[in-house]
């Protein structure tokens, strides 16, 4: 069985699910691609994917899924991230206003990436272009930018777990977040309905899958 999957959540859900049907179907033959949304859709319809779990930013237009299932699994809420040596990271409040950053050094990925297109369309409506002064799709890298003090960044809350030198703040209004989804064909195989619950489980343990 073919997965495909984009790095945060090949890191975070895949590894537990799988190890669990591998331990349940010994001879089943399991692989993994890592694909970077919107792409891997055609996969699926071709049958060179059996899953594929996607991902879709504020500002991302939906991609078409005619003759598949896309299934929501895991609401992926925004956090904006500072140095700890941040000024405001000691006498701002817990949510943030992001108009109040329109002078800020910006951490992201390059023009035309999902998370880039969802910054630039969330200071859009905030009146003000972000300052993109160091373009990079890698969270690892964006969180080490930023423990370092270089600038900010908005970043999922996946990617946080222990963060040392960083703090992080919600914003204030719209309560951004990144909908990951998994996509199959309409008639599921049994071995790929139970994948598909036992990424539910994994879902649940971050605290906002989506219930069933």
């Amino acid at each position: 069985m073919a997965i495909g999957t984009f790095a945060t959540a090949g890191a975070a859900l895949v590894p537990a699910a799988l190890a669990e049907l591998r331990g349940r179907h010994r001879t089943v033959q399991l692989s993994l691609r890592d694909l970077e949304p919107p792409d891997g859709y055609g996969l699926v319809t071709s049958g060179d994917l059996d899953l594929l779990i996607t991902h879709r930013y504020p500002g991302i237009a939906a991609v078409p899924a005619q003759g598949l299932a896309r299934q929501p699994l895991l609401t992926d809420p925004l956090r904006l991230v500072l140095p700890a040596t941040h000024p405001l990271a000691a006498t701002a409040p817990a949510k943030l206003n992001l108009a109040d950053l329109d002078t800020e050094h910006w951490i992201s990925g390059g023009a035309g990436v999902p998370n880039r297109v969802c910054l630039d369309t969330l200071a859009a409506r905030a009146g003000f272009t972000p300052r993109i002064s160091y373009e990079t799709a890698d969270y690892a890298l964006t969180l080490a930018l930023v423990r370092a003090g270089l600038g900010i960044a908005l970043v999922p809350a996946m990617v946080l777990h222990e963060h040392p030198g960083i703090r992080v703040r919600e914003l204030d209004s719209g309560r951004p977040a990144r909908h990951i989804s998994i996509v199959h064909r309409k008639r599921p195989t049994p071995l790929v309905t139970e994948l598909v619950n036992l990424l539910w489980q994994a879902a649940q343990q971050h605290g906002d899958g989506k219930s069933r």
